[in-house]
């Protein structure tokens, strides 16, 4: 859909990854010897991405590390003043959603465990 991967609902996440495990089940690919690794690795992803807090926690990653991508994508690079202007309101509008969204949400899920 026209959403981000990270919004999925729990029903979503659970839907696809039945069809991945079953498309990457070791006794469904017994010809091939890393569905066995495949597999585990779908069930990982899956274990991660069910629990909020670790999905959380796996976004505030990926965005550290795909932040510059993102932003070259979102049309931010170079230019004049005006671009320049526009570059900087469009980063704080993305770090203010963030944290709106997703930090936010998190330190308060991981002030509750201590």
């Amino acid at each position: 859909g026209g959403k981000p991967e990270w919004l999925v609902t729990q029903q979503e996440l659970k839907k696809r990854f039945r069809k991945l495990s079953v498309f990457v089940h070791p006794d469904r690919c017994r010809d091939n010897p890393q569905a066995s690794d495949a597999f585990d690795k779908v069930r990982k992803a899956h274990d991660l991405l069910s629990e909020n807090a670790s999905r959380e926690a796996y976004m505030l990653q990926y965005l550290k590390e795909h932040r510059d991508t993102m932003l070259r994508a979102a049309g931010t690079g170079g230019g004049s003043t005006s671009v320049r202007e526009r570059r900087k309101q469009m980063q704080k509008d993305l770090v203010d959603d963030f944290n709106h969204r997703v930090a936010d949400p998190l330190i308060e899920v991981l002030q509750k465990k201590r």
